[in-house]
Order: structure tokens, then sequence, then C-alpha cells
């Protein structure tokens, strides 16, 4: 083997700062020490070779995305016992260039677009020459005629309000050091923007400690970035961060709308207990029965929707930063809106229950009354776990939503049929009146979808 043959001796490792590395070797009795590292900082250090050459090469090579190395070579007289970068890292002999391509994955470049269309700005940083990293950069559709490159020596030479003033038109950071990509990511936090970054050395651990997400490497990532990173790629894959950010919108919906869901329900009952005490001057909806609904009926079918699945076009939709409390929807129009609409089914559900019994039983009222408002919650439950049209989403992939309906269904039924329905002051109806109950219980999902076509018309038209 070729190590065999030339044995290494000792070396200098590679530094960020440098941007060499070097090695001493024993080449057929003489002692060499052979240097690689960037073209610029090699060919500056070199004394013999074809330099002039060989940088117009390195221009050609970059500008077709290749990472290249420059090698040069310098005998010595004798053996450092501790070799530094002045001693063998000067007056060396140009070997020439090596070009190494590393393709972008298929599903990076795919991910990148998406993360583009749904408002997520991917930024490049790396140690490349600015040429190389803006040829991939552009492949990977991170650069385009709007935004502009800026390298590591050009960044050095800006204050931090300089920097913020033109760092929303930086998509491309090159030949930047380690500590470079810290002081970037700590500009961008105070910009205002929501950072995530990847890196697997060592050396990154500051700026993955100082981004709101760092992401290590699962494969390359050293221990110590691990260690630093809030989370670990296992499969050191740019896609698989896109999939993440998508499940963490799907979750913050999820929240979202298991807390509307059930707000609407708590101004639904509320209301219509209000209303009730107003014109019969009984509540329509007794304590035990507000209890039963809400801690058991209404947490089961919570539960349901909050296992709702992602939605195709999730990351598309707008993105709600983190300077908006998730509880901020309960002040809105949403739980208002369809509380108010529960509380007048509900009490319409007792007018018809109370007025259709020869000796105008109230008990009758009473339980029409509740069973429209858990019908009602059903209904709408199916209609606010999805932003598109009822019937576009599949409860096939959810299938704990299905599970949940079943239950509230069964503690419903249990409640009216069974002679519980005495202890909840309840009684058994007749056909007819489930059928009225059926179709007052159905009109706040209606409304709900009436809206979402008006909404989705205004998109399409505007």
């Amino acid at each position: 083997m070729l190590i065999n043959e030339s044995p290494r001796l000792t070396g200098i490792s590679f530094s960020p700062e440098r941007k060499l590395m070097s090695s001493v070797n024993m080449i057929d009795g003489k002692i060499f020490a052979i240097v690689r590292g960037a073209p610029e900082i090699v060919f500056s250090r070199c004394v013999g070779g074809c330099i002039k050459e060989s940088e117009k090469a390195n221009i050609e090579m970059s500008n077709n995305g290749l990472r290249v190395i420059a090698v040069a070579i310098k005998q010595l007289d004798n053996l450092p016992a501790n070799p530094t970068s002045e001693e063998i890292e000067n007056g060396l002999t140009l070997l020439g260039l090596l070009g190494l391509f590393d393709p972008p994955r298929p599903e990076a470049v795919q991910a990148i677009k998406l993360c583009r269309r749904c408002g997520i700005k991917t930024v490049m940083i790396t140690g490349d020459h600015v040429l190389a990293a803006t040829a991939t950069a552009k492949e990977m559709n991170i650069l385009d005629d709007t935004q502009t490159v800026l390298t590591g020596d050009e960044l050095e030479k800006l204050t931090d309000s300089e920097f913020l003033e033109g760092i929303d038109e930086i998509s491309v950071y090159a030949r930047v050091s380690h500590g470079d990509k810290q002081r970037i990511v700590d500009c961008l936090k105070k910009s205002g923007h929501t950072v995530i970054i990847t890196g697997d050395n060592l050396t990154d651990a500051p700026a993955l400690q100082s981004a709101d997400i760092g992401c290590a490497m699962g494969i390359t990532g050293t221990d110590v970035a691990k260690v630093a990173a809030d989370m670990t790629v296992e499969d050191d894959n740019f896609a698989t961060i896109v999939s993440s950010v998508k499940e963490a919108r799907s979750v913050c919906n999820n929240i979202r709308r298991t807390i509307d869901f059930l707000a609407n329900y708590s101004v639904g009952i509320v209301l219509a207990v209000l209303m009730g005490i107003t014109i019969f001057k009984i509540p329509i909806i007794s304590a035990s029965q507000a209890l039963i609904a809400t801690f058991i009926i209404n947490f089961i079918l919570a539960c349901g929707i909050y296992n709702e699945p992602a939605e195709s076009d999730i990351l598309l939709s707008p993105y709600k930063n983190n300077n908006s409390a998730i509880t901020i929807n309960l002040s809105g129009l949403y739980s208002f809106r369809h509380g108010i609409f529960v509380s007048i089914i509900t009490l319409l559900a007792y007018i018809i229950g109370f007025f259709e019994t020869h000796n105008h039983s109230s008990i009758t009222g009473i339980t029409m009354a509740f069973a429209t408002l858990i019908f009602s919650q059903i209904f709408l439950l199916l209609s606010v776990r999805t932003n598109s049209m009822i019937f576009k989403a599949s409860l096939l992939k959810n299938p704990l939503l299905i599970l949940a309906i079943f239950a509230a269904l069964a503690v419903t039924l249990v409640l009216m049929l069974t002679p519980l329905n005495t202890v909840f002051n309840l009684t058994v109806l007749q056909t007819t009146q489930w059928f009225k109950i059926i179709g007052l219980a159905i009109i706040p999902s209606l409304v709900n979808e009436f809206i979402k076509v008006i909404t989705f018309f205004k998109k399409t038209t505007s």
C-alpha cells in the first residue's frame, strides 16, 4: 500500500483559520511536507509550479460546482520535532488541483423548493470557494437573481448594524469560519427570524446552541455537536428536517383546533343555559348533563381531533410566528360564531321537545336539547378537523377519530336509553324526534362548510 511505501511521520491537522492541513511523509528516503487546502491559500504559499494556470483552472472548476482542493509539496532537510505552519507550509511547489463533486440529493432539491413555496428561506453557509458555493446554490434553488452571496472576508469588514441592513437579501455565505456561523445565526435572530441550523462538527456547537433549533447530523455528526443540538437528523437528509417542520405545524394546528373545538362548546352551552333561564326560567341543560358532556364526551372527541394527520397543503399555509400565542383564537370569531349557532339550535331543540308533547313535558325538551348539543359537536368535529371540504378529508386516515365518535355516541345512548336516564333527567325519544335532532345538529357544520366555500373562492379570485 502507498502508506507503507511513503509512511506518515508527523503533520498538522486542518483548522478553519488556516484552511490547510499538512502531513510529513518519507518518500524514497527523503522527507517531504505535503500540504492541501483552499486553493487561494495554497497558491499564496507557493513559490513554484503552474500557479497562474492553476488559478484559471480553479475558477473554471468552481464554476462547475466542484469543491477544489490544491495540493503542494516541499522537501525538508530534516524531520521537525514540533512542526509549525510557518516552517512547513511556506515555500511550496504546487502539484495540482483536485475537484470533488458532491451532487445534491434530489429529495433535498425538492425540499428546498417546498420551503420556498411555504415561506421558509434556506441559507447556505459553507467554507467552500464563493464560485463553487454559488454554482451549487443555484443548482439547489437556494440562490436567485434577487439574492446575493457574501464571503467570510466581506462579513468580517461589516459591523452588526451594517450586516443587519442587508441580511434578508443574502442566501449564500462562502469561505466562512465557524465563528462567522454563530454571528450569522445571532444576527438572523436579531432581525426577527426563527433560525434552524444544521451542523456536524465540534466547532459547530456554538452556532447549534445559539440557534432556535440546532440540528446535528446523526451519521457524520460528532458527539459534541449532538449534545449541543436540540435534535439529531439520523439520516443526514435535509428533506427530513422539512418533514419535521410539517409535523410540527400539524401538531400546532391540532392544538389550536382542539382548543377552539372545546371553546365553542363552552360558549354554546353557557349561552344555551342563559337563554333557557331567561326565556323558560329553567336551565335547559342541567349541571350533571353539562359535566358529562364536558368532561367525558367532549374530552373523547377532542382526543380524536388532536390525532388528526397533517394535511397535504399544510406547508403552503401562512406561517404563524412564535410571538402569537396559541390561545389567541379563544377570543376570535371562530369560537363565538359556532358557540352562538350551537346555543340557538340547542334552545330550538328544547322548544320543539317541550311543545310537541301533550303535557308540555320539560324532560322531553331537555333530552332533545342534550342530544342536539352532543350531535352538533360530533358533526362540527368532522367539519373543523380539516381546512378543506369535509368530503375531501378521509376518516380512514385517523382511526382514533372514528373510535372517538363511536365512543361519544355510545356514552350518549347509554345515558338516554338505559335506567341511567332517570339519574340525568333524560327520557327515551321517538324516531321522529331523532330526525329533528339530526336536522338541527348538522346546521353549525353546514355553516362552517359554507364559510370554507366562500374562503376558497376569495383565495382563487384574489
